[in-house]
């Protein structure tokens, strides 16, 4: 993971002077990328990225997860808080003209010192790398976090790139891919704590709801120029829950767990088929074509099948409903029936899967103030806990989140400083009453795994 992750900042598909990814690389290096950039591509590689600096502390890392962010909220991002589907790679004719320079430009704008610098920092020669011009990049150089005397020159550069070119936007908001990205967003502020994350979740998460829903408040697929277009299909259902339930686990607010319930019910009625197992592509109240598909591997994107595992799975430990518990089960008996002949293919599903046989972790914290809450926001986000569902009961919201949780009803604090409550593969350990003791538990959870 480390190599792949190090090895796409350090190529020309990871861009130097703006942040984000391009859509591919078109050779072993991830040199040369096929220039167009993706809402999706850089929303999943930010998840990917922000769960790596999780594990490994790596500060390259949030380097690239903070840029790859920025250059979203500069370039694809509507005043609405929507996000658009991508930017073109071509420019005046030609794919990349606006990302590659020549080595007399460079020194055109930065002058000889800087510019033999920068040069030499992004390997950028006279004969270039791609039709006579220069991809930047760092391939072969040492991968650590950003040099940042190189900030002013790269700074200068990117304003000289914005006003040589213009690129094209595609301006259309996806639930689906939105849904992405809100995921995206959310986890950054999980493990950042940067306020300005969740805000851009929540704006685009307020827009969807206000704007991508019918009277009967059904997901759509897509909005553009004020008007909502299309009844959404299972990959805007699945990638919207996964959005609400990263919001939750990332706010404990219980608005965003109801609205995950709700959808998921939905999700279910319009598109399980209860005899095969599955979630048809399409919903049962659209036109129907001669035949409902089920997309089930993972592609560029994962499917949504697979996502749909996954939320069904993270629901049924959340709310210990026994509806999306016989879901999630019969989900993974039809997602197995296809991981067996190329698992390859299957990526994402894969990831629910291991969580699912992984020794699951419910923890449920009842909290006495803010001041605890701020010691348990810092100690999770620490942590990478990909197997574990967790509740957090601030006392003044404990009743809104008892109408949506009734079980959560059981669980008292009984005079301690605060009560965290662990079980791991429905043995329960002894109560925790403050959080050094379940800082050490989180140490110890570390080492094992």
């Amino acid at each position: 993971v480390e190599d792949t992750l190090d090895a796409m900042y350090a190529g020309g598909i990871y861009d130097h002077l703006g942040g984000g990814f391009s859509r591919y690389s078109t050779d072993r290096m991830w040199l040369v990328p096929h220039f167009e950039k993706m809402l999706y591509d850089n929303a999943l590689l930010a998840i990917a990225y922000t769960e790596a600096y999780q594990i490994m502390k790596k500060p390259l890392y949030e380097t690239v997860v903070r840029e790859t962010l920025q250059y979203v909220l500069a370039e694809l991002t509507g005043s609405n808080g929507g996000f658009y589907c991508a930017q073109d790679a071509d420019c005046e004719g030609e794919e990349g003209k606006y990302y590659v320079f020549t080595k007399e430009e460079i020194y055109r704008v930065l002058g000889d010192e800087d510019g033999e610098r920068f040069c030499e920092y992004y390997q950028v020669t006279s004969e270039g790398n791609f039709e006579e011009a220069n991809i930047l990049n760092r391939i072969g150089k040492p991968v650590t976090e950003h040099d940042h005397e190189m900030t002013k020159l790269r700074d200068k550069m990117r304003e000289y790139r914005q006003s040589r070119y213009q690129l094209h936007t595609d301006d259309k908001i996806l639930t689906s891919w939105n849904g992405l990205m809100i995921t995206a967003f959310t986890k950054a502020y999980q493990v950042f704590h940067d306020g300005y994350y969740l805000n851009a979740a929540r704006k685009c998460y307020e827009f969807i709801n206000e704007n991508l829903r019918d009277q009967n408040q059904r997901l759509m697929i897509r909005y553009r120029e004020g008007h909502q277009f299309g009844a959404g299909n299972l990959e805007d259902y699945a990638f919207f829950i996964m959005a609400e339930i990263t919001l939750y686990e990332a706010t404990f607010e219980p608005r965003y767990l109801k609205g995950a319930i709700q959808d998921a019910k939905e999700m279910i009625r319009l598109f399980a088929d209860d005899e095969n197992g599955g979630f048809y592509f399409y919903g049962e109240d659209v036109p129907q074509l001669i035949m409902r598909p089920k997309e089930v591997y993972d592609g560029a994107i994962p499917s949504g099948n697979s996502v749909a595992y996954l939320v069904l799975d993270k629901l049924s430990r959340l709310t210990r409903d026994d509806s999306f518990w016989d879901m999630a089960q019969k989900q993974a008996n039809f997602m197995e029936q296809e991981i067996v002949s190329n698992p390859v293919a299957y990526c994402f599903a894969l990831c629910a899967m291991m969580g699912r046989l992984a020794d699951g972790r419910e923890i449920v914290c009842i909290l006495k103030d803010g001041i605890q809450r701020q010691e348990l926001d810092t100690l999770l986000s620490d942590y990478f806990l990909a197997d574990a569902s967790v509740i957090v009961v601030d006392e003044e919201k404990a009743e809104q989140l008892i109408e949506i949780l009734p079980y959560i009803g059981d669980y008292k604090r009984d005079g301690e400083d605060c009560a965290i409550h662990v079980c791991e593969n429905l043995n329960c350990l002894p109560t925790m009453t403050n959080m050094e003791a379940f800082k050490k538990y989180l140490e110890e959870y570390r080492k094992m795994k």
